[in-house]
Parts: structure tokens; C-alpha cells; sequence
């Protein structure tokens, strides 16, 4: 079990549509629930739901592993770039997605009256 970093060379199109769809996927299902519970747009989006739900890039990591042992991510077709960089794929979308995070709630909560 090891992450190979050509991934990043390997697979760029499918691991940046990867990020984009973990992240937005995360911002969807935690932030929209919030903003149907009352919070106004900017609090649903960050003070712990939407954006902050992102750093919880474990869950993926314990997915990813128990397919990487099941054989999942064995190479099906000949020619084919996608499935022998799956996991590390996985592995960096967690590590991005969990390091992005911070990054953004920071200008969501600059403004934030206290409580």
C-alpha cells in the first residue's frame, strides 16, 4: 500500500474532476441541509458545515484502503491510466480537500459578529 505520486502527471484531468466533485459533494451535503435548518448562506457555507465538513478527508482514506485490499484497484484493461493511480488519486483528494479547508473558512469567518 503505497501512494505513487505520478498520479499528479498520470491522471491530472481525472484527479482534478475528482477534488472538485469530493469537495462540492461535501459543501452540498452538509451545507445544504444547514441552510434549510435557518442559517443564512455564509454560515451554512462555513462555521462547521459545507466547507468545514471537508477536512474530513478520513473517511475517503478508510474507503480507499479497504478497496486497495478487496483488489479493486487492480488494472482491468490494457492501456488503461486511471485505475493503477485510483488509490493514490483518492489519497491526494483527501489531503487537498483536508488542506483547502482552512484556507477557505478563513475569509468565510473574518467578518463573523461574535456570539
Amino acid at each position: 500500500m503505497s501512494v505513487d505520486l505520478g498520479a499528479l502527471w498520470s491522471v491530472p484531468g481525472f484527479l482534478a474532476l475528482l477534488i472538485a466533485v469530493a469537495f462540492l459533494s461535501k459543501l452540498v451535503g452538509a451545507g445544504a441541509p444547514a441552510r434549510l435548518a435557518g442559517l443564512d448562506r455564509r454560515e451554512s457555507l462555513a462555521v462547521g458545515v459545507g466547507v468545514g465538513v471537508s477536512a474530513r478527508g478520513v473517511v475517503e482514506l478508510v474507503v480507499a484502503t479497504i478497496a486497495l485490499h478487496a483488489g479493486l484497484f487492480v488494472q482491468s484493461a490494457p492501456g488503461d491510466r486511471i485505475v493503477p493511480n485510483l488509490y493514490s488519486a483518492v489519497v491526494l483528494t483527501s489531503v487537498v480537500t483536508t488542506l483547502l479547508a482552512p484556507l477557505l473558512l478563513r475569509p468565510l469567518l473574518r467578518n463573523r459578529p461574535p456570539e
